[in-house]
Parts: structure tokens; sequence; C-alpha cells
């Protein structure tokens, strides 16, 4: 099986029991925190990753970490998936669940990516408009900086791309000129 399947089906039945328990928020912060913990420490990476390590030693790890910054719910759920050797898909299935959490709340991850940060107002401008042509419920902004951008911006959520970008327009205006017909004949 796939490391995507199996931490889809994972994170799946993870998301289901937490909405069955009333915890889906309380697990969502959860997962909110081991992406950071997983993204920042390499240690603990090592420890899920390292096959050496006896998985009870592992959970007595984790739960040391742990303990106290994540809810009882998600600390079985870590412990099962140490007993199943799966620890070493963790961060899939912290990414999955993500993604399953925002679909059950119908929340729209959406990417502005502009050459300098954008104003407050032009951003609530901007979301606001999307919601009505997208008919989109919620909204969770990621905003980036990104100097190639030169001017304008590039919107994106879900497979749909809107680029207002200046880098776009210059690189549409040149190709138009190396297609003309009549400068080609100047050349």
């Amino acid at each position: 099986m796939s490391a995507v399947k199996l931490a889809t089906r994972y994170a799946k039945s993870l998301l289901d029991l937490a909405i069955e328990q009333g915890k889906a928020d309380e697990v969502y912060q959860d997962q909110l925190y081991l992406k950071e913990v997983i993204r920042a420490s390499r240690e603990f990476n090592l420890l899920l990753s390292n096959p050496i390590i006896h998985p009870d030693k592992k959970i007595k790890a984790l739960q040391s970490v742990l303990k106290g910054k994540i809810s009882d719910l998600t600390m079985s759920f870590l412990t099962l998936l140490v007993k199943k050797s799966r620890e070493v898909f963790l961060k899939e299935m912290v990414e999955s669940f993500l993604r399953q959490y925002d679909a059950y709340k119908h929340i729209t991850p959406v990417k502005v990516i502009s050459a300098a940060p954008l104003d407050k107002q032009l951003v609530d401008r901007l979301l606001t408009r999307l919601k009505q042509q997208a008919q989109l419920e919620e909204i969770r902004l990621e905003t980036a900086v990104d100097s190639t951008v030169i001017g304008g911006f590039i919107l994106q959520y879900g497979d749909k791309k809107y680029d207002a970008s200046i880098a776009r327009a210059l690189n549409l205006a040149r190709k138009r000129m190396d297609d003309n017909a009549y400068l080609k004949k100047l050349r």
C-alpha cells in the first residue's frame, strides 16, 4: 500500500473518531502542533524513523515529549501508530488530516503570492470578492512574498490559479512579440 493511501486512511479514521467524540477542533490543534514539531525537530524525526529503537521506548519518548501538549485521543493515536509500525508515515498522516479537516469544515486554503507584503484592506477586499465569485464558505489564507512576481499577485486555491502578476504580463508581451509575423520579418 502506498504511503499516501495509508496516510489518508489513518487520518480519516482519526478524524472520524474525533468527530464522533466531539473533539475534532482539539485534534486539529494537535495536528498543527505535530506538524510544527515534525518541521522543527530533526531528533523527533530520527526517533520516529529509527527501526532499531523498540516500539515501547518510542512510545515512552513520545509521551515524555508530548504529554500535556496534545490531547489523550491524539496520544492514543500515536501509540497505535508505533505499535503498528506506521510512525514513519506520521508527517503524511498529519498533512492528510489537515486537508480532510478543511474539507469537513468547508474551509478552502488560499495562497496569495506577491512581490511585497499586501495591505490588509486589499487582502480583505480580494478575499471577499473571491468568496462571492467562487462561492466559498470560509477561507484559510496563506501569504508569501516572492520578488520574481515583480508586482501584482498570484492567487491559488484548489486546482485554480489566478495570475495577475507583472512577471506574467511581461512574459505574455514577450511571447506576443516573438510570435508577431511583422516583427519576425524585420529581424
